[in-house]
């Protein structure tokens, strides 16, 4: 049969338990089994490549059968220089729809954007679930409606529905990179749209109103993923299903096991943990700013955002020897059961060099060898993708993103992608930091910080291969989790990235510092690292508060969560010796299970906070 003009001259009808596609002359519709609507548009495919010219217009389209799971879907397309076909994979999975698109580039060009569905397309749902997390907020997740948000007064008088973008990049939240996923819901239904690979992209955008999609891409930055003519480009492998009677994490668990039992990350079966994972970790960071205060300072001592040049100063010169020494002094004055403690900002004298600071540590060996022999594993604080105007990293140009362009924070960005860059800086620095070889630190790990919205979006990194931020963040903690690893078999990540592909190349994914007493924040981000990381040990971060702390450590142990703690002196001048005392009290309890997905007893209390 003779392929049609932008049609798709075909009746594909396959169906899953509670749901079904239909492809045909008259347009594409998932719909529910029992025949609800959820998705449907006339013309157009899913999947769409755009370029700096705009995005293709379809020519003829002709369908082929692979087998009965397979379709494949050619298209002529026309409007762009770079493009002249198009080619789309349908496959029937056992629970879940598999899309990907490729098309061979007729010229020189560069890719701005996969477009996921096309404009226009009806979203006969509901809200649409994106995760998200700040400061002050136990919210984790927030929901969207999909006919938008009412302006301008009451409908019919003056009043409308107003369209709304939101984009599961990095730019506003703590974790990163953010998977790139959707969850849209109707009633007791909930759709997934989401990669099963690591795109090469900066998070995917929708844009909708009034129940239509305006946009719904994978965005791919400004120009910055180049292609060459003949070169043939495939779009992230997109995972599409529907389930029923299932909220939000059950439906993220539902992907996620897709990606285990397909081998898409690994199996978290297999980690092994030694004993210090299982104990706490002195983070000696609250103590730090405690005592970094000014003469006359009254203000919270964690309040740390906006201060002034002086006082940042002053919390970064007590980060010293006696200061470290002065933590385990404490730790064992109240009997404290931690297996590991940190060095944290600033044993170096600049983010992007991490040349170590003499003047306040004179022998950094010395003071490791001192901690290991009280027990301790030693963590040092390190921003991997902050470069500090002051930094002399700053005069290795051919070391840096576009040559020393700046990012929109106004630093040069080092580029880990560059071979030489991995070679002479990164795995020497790894050597001397971690091994126990003569001249070395003998160190056993890092606390990563600052992930999120730092790779740049419009600056083109040495190696393709490493663009975009979800790829770019995956390869770098592969390279630095599999050198640790090498270099010292039972050293630590404590990192902050809750995504399914990373989970492998962290140890303890951490909650990130709640800056006030509501300790159900913690609780809400550990829902999210422990259904997107797993394998990992879910660490509860710094719980800086003092009125609510028997709070926190009670959540922790219910949550069965490493844990954090940083405020021996400071709490013990605030509350005296007794908090101490409640935190052995708690500590000797804790026991932390790693890689828990099932619920522990009062996870459906968590998941009603997920959304307040």
């Amino acid at each position: 049969m003779s392929p049609k003009h932008n049609s798709l001259n075909t009746n594909l009808q396959w169906s899953w338990p509670e749901w079904k596609l239909s492809v045909d002359d008259n347009g594409w519709l998932l719909a529910s089994t029992d025949g609800e609507a959820l998705v449907s548009w006339p013309t157009g495919l899913p999947l769409l490549p755009a370029t700096g010219n705009g995005s293709p217009v379809l020519g003829e389209v002709a369908v082929r059968e692979v087998d009965e799971q397979t379709v494949e879907v050619m298209a002529g397309v026309s409007g762009l220089p770079e493009i002249s076909e198009v080619r789309l994979r349908l496959v029937h999975k056992g629970d879940h729809l598999e899309m990907q698109a490729s098309f061979t580039a007729a010229c020189d060009g560069a890719l701005f954007a996969w477009e996921i569905l096309p404009a226009g397309a009806k979203l006969d749902l509901y809200r649409v679930h994106h995760i998200r997390n700040r400061h002050g907020s136990p919210r984790v997740v927030e929901r969207y409606n999909l006919a938008g948000e009412l302006t301008g007064g009451e409908l019919g008088e003056g009043g409308r529905y107003a369209g709304f973008r939101i984009s599961t990049d990095s730019t506003d939240y703590q974790f990163a990179p953010n998977p790139s996923y959707f969850v849209f819901e109707k009633n007791e239904r909930n759709v997934f749209l989401g990669t099963k690979d690591i795109p090469q992209g900066f998070g995917m955008v929708l844009e909708a109103e009034n129940y239509h999609v305006k946009r719904l891409c994978l965005d791919y930055g400004q120009g910055i993923f180049q292609f060459r003519k003949d070169e043939t480009l495939q779009s992230p492998v997109f995972c599409l299903f529907v389930n029923r009677d299932c909220d939000y994490w059950d439906t993220i668990d539902q992907w996620v096991d897709t990606l285990i039992s397909e081998k898409w990350i690994g199996d978290p079966a297999g980690r092994k943990f030694s004993e210090a994972m299982y104990k706490p970790y002195l983070g000696p960071w609250i103590d730090q700013v405690y005592f970094g205060r000014i003469e006359g300072d009254t203000g919270m001592v964690w309040n740390w955002g906006g201060e002034s040049v002086e006082r940042c100063r002053k919390i970064e010169d007590v980060c010293n020897e006696k200061f470290i020494r002065s933590e385990v002094e404490r730790m064992e004055q109240y009997g404290l059961p931690f297996g590991s403690i940190g060095i944290d900002d600033r044993w170096f004298r600049w983010r992007g060099d991490y040349e170590l600071h003499e003047g306040r540590f004179p022998d950094m060996r010395g003071l490791v060898d001192w901690l290991h022999d009280k027990g301790l594993k030693v963590l040092l604080w390190f921003p991997p993708f902050d470069v500090e105007p002051q930094a002399q990293m700053n005069l290795k140009r051919e070391w840096l993103a576009g040559h020393g362009a700046k990012t929109k924070h106004g630093q040069s960005f080092l580029d880990y992608s560059n071979p030489a860059v991995q070679e002479e800086w990164l795995l020497p620095k790894l050597r001397l930091w971690l091994s126990d070889e003569p001249g070395c630190w003998n160190a056993d790990g890092f606390k990563l910080d600052f992930m999120a919205d730092k790779i740049p979006r419009n600056i083109p990194v040495f190696d393709r291969a490493w663009q975009g931020e979800e790829m770019f963040i995956w390869r770098w903690h592969k390279l630095v989790y599999e050198t640790m690893k090498t270099i010292k078999p039972d050293s630590i990540l404590l990192g902050c990235s809750a995504h399914p592909h990373l989970a492998q190349f962290q140890d303890w994914v951490r909650t990130f510092d709640v800056m006030d007493n509501d300790f159900r924040q913690h609780a809400t981000r550990g829902l999210r690292i422990r259904h997107l990381t797993p394998g990992t040990m879910l660490s509860y971060d710094f719980h800086i508060d003092r009125t609510r702390f028997a709070a926190y450590l009670k959540q922790a142990i219910s949550d069965r969560a490493h844990m954090e703690i940083g405020a021996l002196f400071g709490m013990d001048e605030e509350i005296g010796g007794t908090e101490l005392s409640l935190i052995k009290s708690y500590l000797d309890k804790c026991r932390p299970v790693p890689a828990l997905r099932q619920s522990p007893a009062d996870e459906a209390k968590f998941r009603q906070w997920t959304c307040l």
